[in-house]
């Protein structure tokens, strides 16, 4: 999924802008959607969602 829709894209700059503000990059969760027929959010992406919230705690 990395290079699809400029997730890859958007990652970079937020890694080079947290390097240039002194931040720490702590990672990103991406989902897509595949159809506009269904929801974007659904039980598999809110477990994803709360995996990764709770990898900082």
């Amino acid at each position: 999924m990395w290079g699809e829709k400029g997730a890859d894209l958007y990652e970079e700059m937020m890694k080079r802008y947290c390097k240039h503000c002194g931040l720490t990059y702590a990672g990103m969760l991406a989902e897509r959607q595949r159809n506009l027929k269904e929801p974007f959010m659904n039980e598999a992406k809110e477990g994803h969602a709360r995996g990764f919230a709770k990898s900082f705690l």
